[in-house]
């Protein structure tokens, strides 16, 4: 599976929105002309045109249910929403730095008018959502927060999975939402289910694959820092199936990383966990670093067709302070 890898580090220079417009939103399919059959002797049947399929969405982690979060990120994503269009939001864990109580009030006070909208919401767990069996099993038995049933699943969850993991498709994407805790306690099932799931994925021609799952194989940030069992376990076979992006938080800053064969390997690894920033909490970036933000909150927003994968991170101002783009 080919792919090329495009990157623009746009720095702090502020990027006006309409011009993100214009370079990402797809030119609109082209109109055919009326078919007259008065026009032939013995008019042909109209095949018709099947548009190309769009997805907008955005991505973040580590960002609910606490009193530091700045709320103006939330505000941007619905300034987004109203400006560029997306219909669903995946996070990478961390919804729930609280209380199972006053989690749902929670959802609904920042993300209200986007459900409103219809946008939909696609949660993984990240180390806080599983503090306690019961914020965790609410996350995983709300309807509302993912295909946690697994109904859009290429292959069942073994029984061990507690429902804590499971997949979906959004024309061009298959998603893989997985449960990182479970990585680190050296768990195996979730490990042979997603490679039986991304195999499916292949044999069914489904253009890309995201994973999105909470601790970072590679980061550069103090606090944190990037997880070797994880990129021990991994890596080798995310690129030998064709991943094309994995996307964490955990870290509370935004990276981007190389994808050369002693970092990626072909697959671009994500790290936005910046609506909790923590500002400086790089001091020296890593060798597999490629762009660096942590000044100030941001959220990843991506359009994917089956010929590009188009990426850009939005601050709380509405600046865009990256761009990257996957081709086929």
């Amino acid at each position: 599976m080919s792919r090329t890898t495009l990157a623009i580090a746009a720095g702090i220079t502020t990027v006006a929105l309409a011009i993100v417009i214009i370079v990402l939103v797809p030119a609109p399919v082209r109109q055919f002309p009326a078919f007259s059959p008065a026009l032939v002797s013995s008019p042909a049947p109209v095949r018709a045109v099947t548009p190309t399929p769009t997805l907008r969405f955005v991505n973040f982690g580590d960002w609910g249910n606490k009193a530091s979060i700045d709320r103006e990120t939330f505000r941007q994503l619905e300034r987004t929403h109203d400006t560029l269009g997306f219909s669903d939001i995946v996070t990478n864990g961390d919804n729930n730095y609280g209380s199972a109580d006053t989690f749902p009030a929670f959802v609904q006070t920042e993300f209200g008018r986007l459900l409103a909208d219809g946008v939909k919401l696609h949660f993984s767990l990240g180390n806080h959502d599983v503090e306690t069996a019961k914020k965790w099993q609410q996350e995983v038995n709300t309807p509302a927060w993912g295909e946690w049933d697994c109904r859009e699943c290429l292959r069942p969850r073994p029984a061990s999975s507690g429902n804590r993991y499971y997949s979906f498709y959004r024309a061009p994407v298959r998603f893989l939402m997985l449960d990182s805790n479970l990585m680190l306690a050296g768990d195996t099932d979730q490990y042979g289910w997603a490679v039986q799931e991304l195999m499916a994925s292949n044999a069914a021609g489904e253009p890309w694959q995201v994973l999105a799952f909470h601790h970072p194989p590679f980061s550069s940030a103090q606090t944190h820092g990037g997880v070797q069992k994880i990129v021990d376990q991994y890596k080798s076979v995310l690129t030998t199936l064709g991943v094309d992006a994995v996307l964490n938080g955990h870290d509370h800053i935004y990276e981007r990383t190389k994808t050369t064969p002693e970092c990626g390997d072909g697959v671009q690894y994500i790290v936005i966990g910046a609506p909790d920033l923590r500002p400086g909490d790089v001091k020296t970036p890593g060798p597999c670093s490629a762009f660096i933000w942590d000044k100030s909150q941001a959220f990843l927003y991506v359009v994917a067709t089956p010929e590009k994968f188009s990426a850009q991170v939005i601050t709380k101002d509405g600046t865009v302070v990256d761009t990257w783009e996957l081709k086929r």
